[in-house]
């Protein structure tokens, strides 16, 4: 995965698809440079596009089939495909925390507190938790894999029982 700061959509269009899953209606979003712009994970089309919306309010949806979109889908079912450039559009911190969560190897978790570690910021647990917290691109940007210093599994943008079945998923998948 690539991570990169965004540039504003030049034609305005956000490509998008739903699909229904095992864990609930996908909504995928991207641009014409086939850039990965949201992946969200919910019950009902208007929420999910409202999420989508919520990081790009000057976009414009408009659903299409993209191949990138099956791509997406399939690498996190199927756990098929190496690749994709992932545009958010974010502060530095983010950005960075973002990119830290990509060097996390599947299968694996982390607590926050050892996330801070990481970027320098011992005792800034709070502030990566609200950092994971934005993450707009689900899976691809594995923010699922953080949990608390205790192992506990704490909140999610997505629900905690969807980080439960996405933390099972890659175990079942390490161990199969």
């Amino acid at each position: 995965m690539t991570l990169v700061q965004a540039e504003d959509l030049q034609d305005k269009r956000m490509f998008y698809s739903l699909s229904d899953t095992e864990w609930g209606k996908l909504a995928v979003a991207s641009n014409c440079k086939d850039q990965v712009l949201a992946v969200h994970f919910g019950k009902e089309e208007s929420c999910l596009l409202d999420f989508i919306l919520s990081d790009w309010s000057e976009g414009k949806l408009v659903s299409a089939s993209c191949e990138i979109h099956k791509r997406v889908k399939d690498f996190i079912f199927e756990r098929n495909g190496d690749h994709f450039e992932l545009a958010v559009k974010t502060n530095k911190f983010n950005f960075k925390v973002w990119q830290h969560l990509l060097q996390i190897e599947y299968g694996l978790t982390i607590s926050y507190s050892m996330l801070a570690k990481k970027l320098d910021c011992p005792n800034g647990q709070r502030a990566v938790g609200q950092a994971v917290g934005k993450n707009p691109i689900s899976f691809l940007i594995p923010c699922h894999r953080v949990v608390a210093a205790n192992r506990k599994i704490t909140g999610f943008r997505w629900g905690r029982e969807l980080k439960l079945k996405m933390l099972s998923r890659e175990s079942e998948t390490l161990f199969a």
